[in-house]
């Protein structure tokens, strides 16, 4: 079998302050959070985020549909009372073709689109119809309070 590249997870806002601040406190973050990644399959690695965002990427060696199943068994995990968010990194994946790329818009959702699905497909609409006048999306969907657009031949200009 080829080797598959790894697939990256993020692991979203799961860090806090004290972690950043506290050697011993980001350590203790990273093993507990190591042990639930094991269990939802082949980690890799682990490391907090170069960005100091509270996320943190995974490292899974299996291909883009197992990674799916990797981050919605993360999502079903609760840690210290607080449920994980987690997604895969898809632009990380190399096929050799004209790359999709990814923009996340935060804090676009409002309470009205998170309990009334028809108010989100309408806003979702809307975001779709805002971004194609930039180039080509493949998929409008929400994620918690943000909105995920992926267009198809990589990023807007």
């Amino acid at each position: 079998a080829p080797m598959l590249a790894p697939v990256e997870i993020v692991l979203q806002k799961v860090l806090t302050d004290e972690d950043y601040e506290d050697e011993d406190c980001m350590e203790e973050s990273l093993s507990d959070l190591k042990r639930v990644a094991e269990q939802c399959g082949k980690l890799q690695s682990i490391h907090a985020s170069d960005a100091n965002d509270g996320n943190i990427i995974l490292r899974y060696d299996c291909d883009l549909l197992e990674a799916r199943e990797v981050a919605q068994r993360l999502c079903r995990t609760v840690v210290g009372g607080r449920s994980l968010y987690a997604f895969v990194n898809e632009e990380t994946k190399n096929t050799g073709e004209v790359s999709s790329a990814a923009v996340l818009l935060e804090n676009i959702l409002t309470v009205d689109d998170l309990e009334d699905e028809d108010c989100l497909q309408e806003t979702l609409n809307d975001v779709k119809e805002i971004c194609e006048r930039h180039g080509e999306v493949s998929s409008v969907t929400a994620k918690g309070k943000a909105v995920k657009v992926i267009y198809s031949g990589g990023l807007p200009t």
